[in-house]
């Protein structure tokens, strides 16, 4: 019989943190497309991230964050607040309604890289600090 508190989507058995109903989220592709499942690619396309560093807006609903927990090895996001919108939409370069091109962040990234989530001290998953990231980025 399998464990009952084993998420089968994370190998740690922790469930993904759950954000309070509405607001927006903030999702950025951190890695690229090599040895990436067909699957992962059509979803990050969903999600309007086609390529490393470009960043969507998205509403905070269930069908979204779904499609955010099976990418979440590519990506890291968090809620974004509308401050950070809006210095988005009048500083970075639009490709769609909520769509965006950002810069590699100044700095760089977590000190472990691309690899780890950044509850291990990488760049991907959930966090909470999207704004300052986005910040860098811009």
């Amino acid at each position: 019989m399998a464990n009952p508190k084993r998420n089968k989507r994370t190998t740690s058995g922790k469930k993904a943190p759950v954000l309070k109903a509405g607001g927006w989220l903030a999702v950025i592709r951190i890695r690229g497309a090599p040895k990436m499942s067909a699957q992962s690619e059509n979803t990050l396309h969903h999600l309007h991230l086609p390529r490393r560093n470009s960043c969507a807006i998205l509403a905070h609903t269930p069908s979204n964050l779904g499609m955010i927990h099976k990418v979440q090895n590519y990506i890291t996001w968090g809620e974004v607040t509308d401050e950070t919108i809006k210095h988005l939409e009048s500083k970075a370069s639009k490709r769609g309604e909520h769509a965006f091109n950002l810069a590699s962040p100044k700095k760089g990234l977590e000190r472990k890289g691309i690899k780890l989530p950044s509850t291990a001290g990488g760049s991907l998953g959930h966090r909470k600090d999207i704004n300052k990231l986005i910040m860098r980025m811009v």
